[in-house]
Order: structure tokens, then sequence, then C-alpha cells
């Protein structure tokens, strides 16, 4: 996987130099929806976990939250832990690559027995063991000892591609209304409200389905994020629930049955330049 490529897969999951160290808690959020609910027991086991031993910056517990609050697809499964494996064979200080490839057996078996039973017997389900069974061979498949002459971080990795991704650009979303016409509505720096409402920046009348207030795009410190405002039937990005999500540009945001497309326009640097 090329540079580029992997900075594409990253940003196809929301994560980005910020955030991609989120990626390190994926298998164990994907062993948690095993019995399709993370319980308020089994989250707090994965907070506790992120609190003692790890230093997630706050983009990256924004991912992590978002894969509690609402299961990601198996593709999305899929393709984070296949990132999270190139990572980990080009980046060192990913400390649970580093130390052992168990370390996520057992985390993930104390998240599955994090809800108790008989003093904590018989609390492991069988869907759960199969889960960690298969965990465990997918990432022992992966992941192999990291060289201590790679790079240090993402951002020592894809220097060239992250320097391009700095700047915000100027955003938009396209989608076809209900007369069948292309619209284009502007992302300023005030953000963008999507709703049934007509005091929304985009109003959305023709499904009923969609909240008066449904969610929000905007931009903060040069990016570009969607914030879901708790609507009734939830906001996708590429088909996954989100509660909050970054943007980078050719994703397709779904509110009820309306699809839009969010659009970045980069600065030209020849235009810089003339």
């Amino acid at each position: 996987m090329t540079d580029a490529e992997l900075l594409g897969t990253l940003n196809s999951l929301g994560l980005d130099e910020s955030s991609y160290r989120a990626l390190i808690l994926l298998p164990v959020v994907q062993v948690a929806w095993t019995d399709d609910a993370v319980t308020p027991k089994e989250h707090k086991r994965i907070l506790q976990a992120v609190d003692d031993e790890f230093a997630l910056k706050p983009e990256a517990r924004q991912a992590l939250n978002s894969w509690l609050a609402y299961r990601p697809s198996d593709a999305f499964f899929a393709t984070g832990i296949q990132a999270l494996a190139v990572l980990a064979l080009r980046i060192k200080g990913m400390s649970l690559i580093n130390d052992d490839i168990n370390r996520w057996k057992t985390l993930s078996r104390e998240v599955a027995k994090a809800d108790g039973g008989i003093m904590g017997m018989f609390s492991v389900s069988a869907e759960e063991k199969m889960a960690i069974g298969r965990l465990e061979e997918t990432l022992a498949s992966y992941f192999a000892p990291v060289d201590a002459s790679l790079a240090n971080t993402l951002s020592d990795v894809l220097a060239t591609q992250l320097s391009a991704s700095h700047d915000a650009g100027h955003a938009r979303l396209a989608y076809t209304n209900h007369e069948g016409k292309l619209v284009h509505h502007t992302v300023d720096t005030h953000g963008l409200t999507i709703g049934r409402h007509g005091d929304n920046h985009l109003a959305i009348r023709i499904d009923p389905s969609v909240s008066r207030c449904h969610c929000r795009v905007f931009e903060k410190y040069g990016k570009y994020w969607l914030e879901d405002a708790d609507s009734h039937h939830g906001t996708k990005v590429n088909g996954e629930v989100v509660n909050e999500r970054r943007l980078f540009g050719g994703e397709t945001i779904t509110v009820s049955g309306v699809d839009m497309t969010f659009e970045v326009q980069l600065p030209d640097p020849e235009a810089d330049d003339a």
C-alpha cells in the first residue's frame, strides 16, 4: 500500500494524523459489538483502558466514541484492521503492536467479561469467544515485528501527502432537490445546518423522517466535521452511522433518505504564486 493509498484509506475511515491511533482499539471494539450491543460496563472498561494505557488525542477519542455509540459495518472493521496492520509494519511506538498481540486478546476478554456473571464466570458468550479467536488469527496473520529504524509518527511516513491536506480549501454540499436539480450549498466558517425546519441553512422538507434540526457540517481549525444533532433516524457518512466524524471531501452524507456529497476544492498553489 503506497503512502497515498494509506492516507486515502485512513481518510475514508474519518481518520488522519491526529486520530489514527484510535485504530489500536478497533479490534477490541469489534469484540464488544459481537452481541449487537456495547453495554455500559463494556464501554467503561474500554475507556478505562484508554486512560490507563493509551495516549489518545481528543480527535482519536472522538472517533472511538463514535464507534462505541454506533456499530461500524463489517467492511469498516476489515478496512480499519488492515490499515492498522500497514501502520504496524511502518511506524514504531504503537504500544499494543510492539508489546504483544496477546494484549488485544486479554483486553478483549476483559471487555467481554465486564458484565460479570457469577464471580466473573460464564460471562463470555460463545459468540464472543469465537470472535476473539478469529481476531487473534487475523492479527497474527497481519502483524510482524516492527523495524526500529522506521519513522516514529504517521506525519513522518506521510509527510508529502499530509502537507497538501492541511489547507481546508472551499467546501460545499451537493445534492439533487425534489425538482431534480443539482444544488450546491457552501460550508462557511459559521457552519451549515441541515434539517426539516426552514430555519436550517439546508432545509429538507420532502422527507418527514428528517429531524427538525438533523445535523451540522462545520469547519474548525482548518478541518471539516459533521456532527449529528441527536436526530431520530441518525446521520450516515459513507453508509456508517456517526455522531461526529471528520470529513475530507468525497464523502456521501445520508440524512434519512436523502444523499448528498461533501466536496472540497483545495486552493490552487499556482494561483498563489501568480
